[in-house]
Parts: structure tokens; C-alpha cells; sequence
């Protein structure tokens, strides 16, 4: 027998290696009515949900933003809001949310299926969006992502990756040209690998083009929330959004190691890659992964990063051995 094998066998036997837990998915299709306004979230998949609100930014200035409605209801979550801010780079509209733990890579997805829409109305209701969005709660300005669909006829646009740093925003269009009607391309999913951001449009929920991308280094290693809202901009009319098919999938991390190396490894799997992040200041200098049998599968050295990954793996369990400025610290993890 190897010697790694004889050395996993003794941790694992000493209790020093516990399995990192598998990808978990959360899926919610409103069919279960539901009104968030008077019942929160209880009974729900979600954890958290609020409205975020600004009065006398815009010129002149308008009203406090009103949810009207946010409900599930017919197999849809039903919102509907107007007096909102949300073109004068604010944070507002409501929203319901779960919480993505330690900046681990996620997907999350889903379709808008009716609202005050270009493609869904017979005529044309201005300054509506809604979709996807990603939030770091624990600053006093906004940090977000917003992943919006937003079709206003004569300006070319299909929909809007909002990125806002310490509250000062970016805005990247994907075009009519690009994605030709809300109709056609309802689905959006706003997914991360490392700190690079991407915002996908597919007409089916299966086959997906990445619209646009993004860098958020200050997201790195932050729990983070992920969730769905709609806003109007800047406009005291009511509108509508229907969303439905919401999918969420990412690793749920596991402590699997003593004592003293809690704080120094994050070991996950997510399609078919194994991921490891160096949680402290330490760097990996190197990293090699082996079967559950001691067989050496992959290794890289001289690395020198916070972050290493290994793709092309096949389904089954896998050992992450990991050097963090002369520690060795050992993960057990799963791909499926």
C-alpha cells in the first residue's frame, strides 16, 4: 500500500478528514402562493427579504419607492413597484435573497415570463427592469451586481449588467441586436468562477451566451446574497415583472480538517472542477490531487496563488493535498 494511502487511512481514522459536502440546489417555481409582503419568507427557500429605497436623488426629486406587490401567485412571483430611483444609480426595489457562504463559484438562474415589458405589452412601458441580483449587505454604500432584463424600444437595449463598487456604478449593455426580444431569450443567469462574473441569456434555459462579464475582486471570499427583484426607474407609474424557473446551484463547504488549519483551506467541487482557495494570507505553493485509492491524478507546483483549480475530473471522490507556506493540509472532496 502507498504511503499516502496509510496516511490518509490514519486521519480519516483519527476523525482529521470529514467529507466536504456535495453541490447543493435550490429550485423555487412559485406554485405555492405566497405573499412576502405580509409573510416574509418563512416557509420558503429563501432567507432574507427587503426593500431597499432612496428619496431626493434624482432632479427633481421623487418619492420614496412603494412595493405594491411581491407575491407568488398562478406559478409566478408576482412584483410590482413604482416611485423607484434605481436609473440614478441607487439600491432600490425589493428583493429576496439567500446567502452564498465564502465566495465559493454559484449559478443562479432564472425566467421572466410577463410584466410591464416591450415584448409581453401591446404598447411600450418605459423604465422597468428586473432579474438577478448579487449583494455584498455588509457596507455602508452599494456593492452590487444587478443582472436586469430592460427593453426599451428606440434605445437598443435587451438587458443590463449593473456593477456598483463602494457606489460608484458601471453599466454593461447587451443589445436588441445581440438578443432580439424579451420573448425569445427569457432566461438570464448570472454565474462565478474565481472573482469573474458572468451574465448568460438562453432562449430555453439550457443552451446559454454569456452577455457580458465582469471582475469583482472585492467579492473574493465574502458571503455574499443572491437573489431576485425588480425596480421601475424613475417613475411614479406602477409596473409589473413575473419571474419563475429560479435555480440555484453551488458547493456547500464543509470543515474537514484540525483544529489549527480551519482558517487556512477552502476545498470545493462545482461542474466537474475541484477548487482550492487559500482562506488566510498564506499562498499555495503547491497542490496535488489524488483517488480515493492514493493514485496521483493531477499536481501543480511552484504555484504561489490563493487559488488553484483542476478540471477534466470524472464523477467520485477525490483527495486535495495542499502546501500553504510549508503546512500541508489535506481535503477530501466530492465531484459529480
Amino acid at each position: 500500500m502507498k504511503k499516502f494511502t496509510l496516511i490518509f487511512i490514519s486521519l480519516l481514522c483519527l476523525g482529521l478528514i470529514s467529507l466536504s459536502a456535495q453541490d447543493v440546489t435550490y429550485t423555487d417555481n412559485f406554485e405555492e402562493n405566497h405573499d412576502y409582503l405580509t409573510q416574509g419568507v418563512e416557509g420558503t427557500i429563501w432567507q432574507g427579504y427587503k426593500v431597499n429605497s432612496s428619496i431626493g436623488t434624482a432632479d427633481p426629486p421623487i418619492n420614496d419607492t412603494e412595493v405594491l406587490q411581491f407575491k407568488a401567485v398562478d406559478g409566478g412571483l408576482l412584483i410590482e413597484s413604482n416611485m423607484g430611483d434605481f436609473e440614478h444609480n441607487q439600491d432600490d426595489g425589493a428583493y429576496i435573497y439567500r446567502v452564498i457562504p465564502g465566495g465559493i463559484d454559484f449559478e443562479a438562474q432564472v425566467k421572466i415570463t410577463n410584466g410591464h415589458f416591450f415584448s409581453f405589452q401591446d404598447s411600450v412601458s418605459y423604465y422597468n427592469s428586473a432579474g438577478l441580483v448579487l449583494r455584498n449587505p455588509d457596507t455602508a454604500v452599494a456593492n452590487y451586481l444587478y443582472f436586469h432584463f430592460f427593453e426599451v424600444s428606440g434605445w437598443n437595449i435587451h438587458s443590463i449588467l449593473k456593477s456598483t463598487v463602494d457606489g460608484t456604478q458601471t453599466e454593461l449593455l447587451a443589445t436588441v441586436t445581440d438578443f432580439p426580444s424579451l420573448t425569445q431569450y427569457p432566461f438570464m443567469k448570472l454565474s462565478r468562477v474565481g472573482t469573474t462574473f458572468s451574465a448568460s441569456l438562453s432562449p430555453d434555459g439550457f443552451t446559454w451566451t454569456v452577455a457580458q462579464t465582469v471582475e469583482r475582486t472585492d467579492f473574493a471570499g465574502l458571503d455574499l446574497q443572491i437573489g431576485l427583484t425588480q425596480c421601475n426607474f424613475w417613475s411614479e407609474v406602477a409596473h409589473t415583472a413575473v419571474l419563475d424557473n429560479f435555480k440555484l446551484t453551488h458547493a456547500e463547504v464543509a470543515y474537514s480538517g484540525p483544529e489549527n488549519e480551519m482558517d487556512l483551506l477552502r476545498a470545493y467541487a462545482f461542474n466537474g472542477r475541484i477548487i482550492v482557495e487559500s482562506t488566510g494570507n498564506g499562498m499555495i505553493n503547491n497542490s496535488k490531487v489524488y483517488s480515493i485509492d492514493g493514485r496521483e491524478i493531477a499536481s501543480l507546483d511552484n504555484v504561489m496563488d490563493r487559488r488553484v483549480e483542476f478540471d477534466n475530473l470524472t464523477t467520485g471522490l477525490y483527495i486535495a493535498v495542499v502546501n500553504i507556506d510549508g503546512t500541508q493540509v489535506a481535503r477530501k472532496v466530492v465531484v459529480q
